[in-house]
């Protein structure tokens, strides 16, 4: 009886290594999403932080007013560009998980079919090492006759 030996054994381990690097894609995806969501963040707290000092000081100067109202326009501005950029990588995101989703399916597929060869293989032995078994009876009763 030869060894299980599955045809598509190769095919598999591709898509093994295409999982990976479409997982591997993902998290930098992810990773990428958060570090836009953490400058945003920031952004955000920067702006709150100097409107807090400027509002601690007894008096402002029309300047800095101004230039507080300017911080503030660029803010806004920055945050909708960010907004914008966070729901770009979010898309990017959803169209990544479902090539991830669809590689899995595919390799869970194959490994099912693997698992469908490697039970019939292991029944086509079973009936072999029987048969051989029947047959290495048969001998020695007849040799005994």
């Amino acid at each position: 009886m030869n060894a299980f030996q599955f045809r598509l054994a190769s095919v598999v381990r591709i898509r093994e290594m295409q999982l990976r690097r479409e997982e591997s894609a993902l998290e930098q995806l992810f990773a990428e999403k958060i570090r836009m969501e953490t400058d945003l963040e920031h952004l955000q707290q920067s702006v709150s932080e100097s409107w807090n000092t400027s509002k601690s000081r007894s008096t402002l100067l029309s300047s800095e007013v101004s230039a507080m109202s300017a911080l503030e326009e660029h803010s806004r501005r920055e945050r909708a560009r960010f907004r914008t950029r966070l729901t770009a990588q979010e898309d990017l995101i959803l169209k990544q998980r479902s090539v991830v989703v669809e590689i899995r399916r595919n390799l869970r597929l194959l490994e099912k079919l693997e698992l469908k060869r490697r039970q019939e293989w292991q029944l086509d032995a079973d009936r072999e090492l029987a048969a051989l078994l029947d047959d290495t009876t048969n001998a020695r009763r007849q040799t005994r006759a």
